[in-house]
């Protein structure tokens, strides 16, 4: 089966941004990586929480509301327009809530179509939700950082366990590979005494090497396998144990900036099919 653009054209990449330095470089890297894929750009920026109660001065706190929505409007526009002329669909747009019930919601029309974008170096309420996004979350999530480039890498690696790869939608990581003329790399967490049991089966146009890596030096293993090698996006599949790869790779004592960093190469998290 060839992959073709149709497969990936519908994906939608929300980018949470709060327009610091470090997440206008990391949406340099998304327009350049939404050029190869297709689909669209929807920008998402969330107030921190404000405090609309005070009743001392409530014409005040409304005033200085619609200034502040009037500043991210113009930032927004001024991106939206900056992305369209790279002939990218874009949305955008901001909220004062809850920032997990804003994603949902969008999951739930989108469905495997949305693919959520976080600068790993975000700050405030968008750092916190990347726990979530890691932990609980079910579907596509691309972390990022201002040093990804597009141009580097010459292989993406296809990493978890057996089950997982098999329930994994492998659609944007095979595209990618067909569209670039890389090889895939897939890296079988594998328990001892056994062998490789995941076949990689969606296109016969591409190149896909195994290596078997042990299920009890996993960590270790990805970790040296990526730093050692030049990786243009590192693929992880969701396992529903406590001891998958994925709370493995992103253990709580590490930030999502500092694996990040340890590995300078963007992550994305596979969604079930």
């Amino acid at each position: 089966m060839v992959i073709t653009d149709k497969r990936v054209s519908g994906k939608s990449f929300l980018f949470l941004i709060d327009f610091s330095l470090e997440s206008h470089q990391s949406l340099a890297y998304l327009i350049n990586f939404v050029k190869i894929t297709g689909g669209e750009i929807e920008l998402l920026y969330s107030f921190e929480k404000m405090n609309f109660l005070d009743e001392s001065n409530p014409q005040s706190v409304l005033l200085s509301l619609k200034e502040k929505e009037r500043k991210i409007e113009r930032k927004l526009i001024a991106l939206k327009e900056i992305i369209e002329v790279e002939n990218i669909p874009v949305k955008t747009g901001y909220t004062f809530g809850d920032l997990e019930a804003e994603v949902n919601l969008k999951q739930e029309v989108l469905k495997d179509n949305l693919v959520v974008v976080v600068d790993a170096e975000s700050k405030g309420k968008i750092k916190d939700y990347s726990k979530f996004l890691i932990n609980s979350y079910l579907g596509s999530v691309l972390i990022i950082n201002s040093t990804c480039k597009m141009d580097n890498g010459n292989s993406i690696i296809l990493s978890g366990d057996s089950d997982s790869l098999h329930q994994s939608d492998l659609n944007l990581p095979s595209f990618l590979c067909d569209k670039l003329k890389i090889p895939l790399i897939v890296l079988e967490s594998i328990r001892r005494n056994e062998s490789k049991s995941f076949t990689y089966s969606i296109s016969n146009q591409i190149d896909v090497f195994y290596n078997p890596i042990s299920e009890s030096k996993t960590l270790l293993d990805l970790k040296n396998y990526v730093t050692n090698n030049n990786i243009k996006l590192l693929s992880i599949s969701r396992e529903k144990t406590n001891k998958s790869l994925l709370k493995k790779f992103f253990n709580t004592n590490k930030t999502v900036m500092e694996i990040v960093e340890n590995i300078s190469t963007p992550i994305l998290i596979l969604n079930n099919k």
